[in-house]
């Protein structure tokens, strides 16, 4: 799906919403936005000591162009008990070669 693909699909939600809420399709834009701006984020905090492995699923198909820098920067990360799981579901590409090679 492209960007404009996406934007048009967003586009088309966002005015869905509006409908059964009985509003115009901007304030629902407006929410989002004022939403998207002010809404809390969580800050980085650092792994306790005796932390839990976490277990990271990647599902791929026909991923041959992302999946080497995908792998890469999941292994990159910080925390210090990663499983990595690479899903092929049938890839007609590189796939798979790819992926070992990180």
């Amino acid at each position: 799906m492209t960007i404009a693909e996406r934007v048009q699909e967003v586009e088309r939600r966002i005015a869905a919403s509006a409908e059964r809420a009985g509003r115009a399709p901007a304030d629902i834009t407006l929410i989002a936005v004022v939403s998207a701006i002010t809404f809390p984020r969580l800050g980085a905090v650092p792994a306790p000591a005796g932390t839990s492995q976490v277990s990271i699923l990647i599902p791929a198909r026909n991923e041959a162009a992302v999946i080497g820098q995908t792998v890469r920067r999941l292994l990159a990360q910080t925390y210090p008990q990663i499983e990595l799981l690479v899903l092929d579901d049938n890839s007609t590409d590189e796939t798979v070669a790819c992926a070992h090679a990180e």
